[in-house]
């Protein structure tokens, strides 16, 4: 007797000796099967279990909607309209009021009773299970309001004009896309009826009349076609007799192709071909201008010697010159150039008169940064009058408690304001008056401005100066240099119709200003100014008690310094005193 066979005798014994164990063990491993799928939770799904593609398999129902929703709100649609190759828009779902609910599929997902009677149906029963369709929802209003935003009412998609693209070292023509108009109830229909699925793309198409783009592939060829001939070798650029080789790669890298108005032209990227040109050109290219010396009186120029102009690189003409080459247009293409003016070196000399005075005004502006109005009266003396830019309106920043102080005054001789009254915190009106005028208080003009009103502010300064000074603008107050030295001058001489105690109050407060940086700067002698600073606004109105005859000087400023304007009254009052 063989070996194999004395073993199947063996086993066979076994089988015999072990049998009704064998059938117990069996019998309890299917009552254990059955009863761990018995108990297995109903909230649960079953093992390998998918929905819409997605592995769900032994997540709870509430995490499987969970995540299927999740993954359903970051889906996009493909919206297309007539034969178009790519969608004209892409809005994911709940832009346009599509909602999906997946709670109610995976809940009637349940692993049935009698399958849970049979063994092992746990482990395949996921394939016998149907995983139902989803709850969509269509917001009908947030569609309405997608459509009204996107297509605006119109329901046009506008068609896409012929251009041309650099691809290697070619230029290839990209083809026109047609545009069309549709019926917004067509793609409100199409968009409430979608039931998407994750298993595939969502997408609708929308039928549209067809609205031919104005550019088409056989307008663009042509160009195209000589692009590609010019620049099937390097470009050459000429000056001073000499050469400039530029790689056709080079001059492919600058192309920009535009369709405005319907036309197709060549452009340039302007920043990267200046970057290259300037590299290569400018040094070569480049002469430096010469000075020319001007000498003048007053307004006058006496005399002039002109210098030698220079010349650069014109990264523009170069590009024109390119440009027309490309085209075929031209054979050759010379370096742009640009002349550049010289130098202006200026000798002034200055009368003292009135239109020396104001020449050497209206030439420091020009040469300062800043834009300046200005006015000088002399009030003894010569009796010099001088001015640039004296009716330009300003922002009156702080000047304009010069004009508040007037009204202020007038009203306490009338009676109508008393000193004891109650301004701004708890400051009587004597003493805002003085923090106005010599500390420049805001608090304290902007309370006397309420109290007082803009309209009869702007009527009692308008009865000493001009209707340029108001508190009615929308802006904010104006004033100009020609009336505040007007105002200070009849302060100054008694014109200003006040009485003495109330004029001597008055410039004795603008005698204390604090700030000084500006005309009291410039000059020597007593100041009684009254300065104004807001955003680039720089100001100062004066009475200038000078050794050598008191006037009035106002500058009014903006973007200008402090120290431009103490220059400036330091070279009037230089010129006056010759």
């Amino acid at each position: 007797m063989g070996f194999m066979t004395i073993h199947k005798v063996r086993v066979h014994r076994w089988l015999q000796q072990h049998k009704k164990l064998l059938f117990i063990a069996t019998g309890a491993l299917l009552v254990f099967i059955i009863l761990v799928q018995f108990l297995y939770p109903s909230d649960r799904l079953v093992p390998w279990q998918q929905v819409d593609g997605q592995a769900v398999g032994l997540k709870t129902k509430n995490e499987a909607s969970s995540q299927l929703d999740s993954l359903y709100r970051a889906r996009t649609l493909a919206l297309y309209f007539g034969d178009a190759k790519k969608p004209q828009y892409s809005p994911k779902f709940g832009e346009f009021g599509l909602t999906v609910d997946n709670a109610a599929r995976l809940e009637r997902m349940n692993y049935p009773w009698y399958l849970r009677l049979v063994p092992t149906s746990l482990l395949w029963s996921h394939a016998t299970i149907d995983d139902g369709d989803p709850v969509y929802g269509h917001d009908s209003k947030k569609l309405g309001e997608y459509l009204q935003k996107q297509l605006g009412g119109s329901c046009q998609v506008a068609p896409v004009n012929a251009t041309a693209k650099v691809a290697g070292d070619k230029i290839e023509i990209v083809k026109q896309d047609d545009g069309g108009a549709c019926k917004e109830a067509d793609v409100q229909k199409s968009l409430a009826m979608l039931t998407p699925s994750l298993e595939r793309a969502a997408a609708v198409r929308v039928d549209m009349e067809p609205i031919p783009a104005k550019l088409v592939e056989k307008d663009v060829q042509p160009v195209v076609e000589t692009l590609n001939k010019q620049l099937a070798t390097p470009i050459t650029l000429k000056y001073d007799g000499k050469s400039e080789l530029v790689e056709a790669s080079t001059v492919r890298s600058w192309l920009v192709f535009s369709t405005e108005g319907d036309v197709f032209d060549v452009r340039f990227d302007v920043t990267k071909a200046d970057a290259y040109l300037q590299s290569k050109l400018s040094k070569p290219l480049e002469r430096a201008a010469g000075v020319s010396k001007v000498t003048t009186h007053d307004f006058v120029e006496v005399s002039r010697q002109d210098g030698q102009s220079g010349r650069r690189l014109s990264t523009d003409k170069t590009l024109e010159n390119i440009k027309s080459y490309l085209l075929a247009k031209a054979t050759t293409i010379a370096v742009g150039e640009a002349i550049v003016p010289p130098e202006v070196q200026y000798t002034r000399s200055y009368s003292n008169t009135d239109t020396g005075i104001s020449a050497l005004i209206k030439n420091f502006a020009e040469s300062h940064p800043g834009t300046y109005g200005a006015s000088l009266i002399e009030l003894d003396g010569k009796r010099r009058r001088a001015a640039f830019n004296d009716t330009q309106k300003f922002t009156t920043a702080s000047t304009y408690k010069l004009y508040v102080g007037y009204s202020a005054l007038k009203r306490i001789e009338s009676g109508e304001l008393k000193w004891s009254d109650q301004i701004s915190g708890g400051r009587n009106l004597e003493k805002c008056f003085d923090d106005m005028i010599v500390k420049s208080d805001n608090a304290c003009a902007e309370a006397l401005v309420a109290k007082i009103g803009f309209r009869p502010l702007t009527t009692d300064a308008q009865g000493i100066v001009s209707g340029s000074t108001t508190f009615l603008d929308a802006e904010s107050y104006k004033t100009t240099a020609g009336d505040l030295s007007t105002f200070m001058a009849s302060l100054a001489t008694g014109q200003i119709p006040l009485s003495v105690d109330s004029k001597t109050r008055f410039v004795d407060a603008l005698k204390r200003n604090v700030y000084r940086q500006g005309i009291p700067a410039g000059v020597n002698g007593t100041v009684a100014d009254k300065v104004g600073f807001l955003d680039g606004f720089l100001h100062d109105a004066a009475i200038v008690y000078s050794p050598n005859g008191t006037y009035v000087l106002s500058i009014m400023s903006d973007k200008s310094s402090w120290a431009n304007i103490a220059a400036l009254t330091h070279e009037i009052e230089k010129l006056r005193n010759q």
